[in-house]
């Protein structure tokens, strides 16, 4: 009787890892990995493409699409600073605050990671910017943002962005 218990007990066991193995995904190119169902590749793409739109709401950014893009509890850490979507829309809204003159601002390797309603995105971002004197601002570096989805709709709750490192220091 404890063989045949064990035996079960394998089987099960077996699986479950083979569920689990079919449940991860891989989309296109080997670069985008998440953890999903059958809907998954779907939900992914659906967050690559919003990954863009994000991008480029930050080109010109609008105070209307910072509102669209976060959740109201939304908090965002770069430079050694934290921001929350009050302070973003706040900064938006100040004349006194000259924004920067980006021509471009580009990601890439950027991978997915889907948890039910929430999803982890992760990747390198370029910005070839001015600020208002013409000084060259561009930067690069790598990301993290936390999507959640509330009615439907997917919004940004977290960000955090890490520059990367000077390379004549290193």
């Amino acid at each position: 009787m404890k063989r045949i218990t064990h035996v079960v007990l394998m089987f099960a066991l077996a699986a479950a890892a083979s569920s689990f193995a079919l449940g991860q995904a891989t989309l296109a190119k080997g670069e985008k990995t998440m953890t999903g169902g059958p809907h998954a590749d779907t939900l992914a793409e659906e967050l690559m493409q919003l990954e863009r739109a994000y991008d480029q709401a930050f080109i010109r950014p609008t105070a209307a699409d910072m509102e669209r893009l976060h959740t109201d509890d939304f908090v965002m850490t770069a430079r050694g600073r934290v921001m929350t979507k009050a302070d973003l829309l706040a900064r938006l809204n100040d004349a006194s605050h000259p924004p920067l003159v980006i021509e471009s601002l580009t990601t890439d390797d950027v991978k997915v990671r889907l948890y039910g309603d929430t999803a982890v995105t992760t990747g390198r971002w370029k910005r070839v910017s001015k600020d208002a004197e013409g000084k060259d601002t561009s930067a690069a570096g790598f990301f993290t943002h936390v999507w959640v989805r509330r009615n439907k709709t997917w919004l940004v709750a977290a960000a955090h962005y890490s520059p990367i490192a000077d390379q004549a220091k290193q």
